[in-house]
């Protein structure tokens, strides 16, 4: 997860990786801090956001397992934010956008497909050499909404 600060541009403390799944807000989030109310900032704070937005479903759509909480958060989520110029630098590494409450509680009506258990073979010694034939090994888990047809792109 990352966080974006108050123009929903990557937070520069934020993480950035390939592992990201959605961004949150993480740059001076109003919370309870030493018995008060303060902004903090950084991922720590941009967390308990996407935590209440998954128990938020929870209580919206009950019957969804952990895998479909977390495919329908990243299939809601507003990617046009990953357009912006200063996000562009980070592209591919900031997960399928920023979190959109809104979005996640209007419907559960889009497939959500990936691709799981990927497996690279040269059917050889397992290096990759120039003129060895590769082949490549997949399931695809679709875990939202039926889908019409797919097409898969290498």
């Amino acid at each position: 997860m990352g966080g974006t600060d108050t123009i929903n541009d990557k937070y520069d403390a934020s993480n950035y990786n390939f592992d990201v799944d959605i961004l949150a807000p993480g740059t001076l989030v109003f919370s309870t801090k030493n018995g008060t109310y303060d902004t903090e900032s950084g991922t720590s704070m941009s967390a308990p956001i996407v935590a209440g937005a998954a128990a938020l479903l929870l209580s919206r759509f009950p019957d969804l397992s952990p895998m479909q909480v977390k495919a329908h958060l990243e299939n809601t989520a507003d990617a046009s934010v990953l357009e912006r110029e200063a996000m562009l630098p980070f592209s591919e590494r900031l997960g399928a956008g920023l979190l959109d409450m809104r979005a996640m509680l209007d419907t559960v009506a889009s497939p959500y497909i990936t691709a799981e258990e990927i497996v690279f073979t040269d059917n050889d010694n397992g290096a990759f050499n120039l003129g060895d034939e590769i082949e490549v090994g997949f399931e695809l888990v679709n875990y939202l909404a039926p889908s019409q047809s797919i097409t898969v792109i290498l």
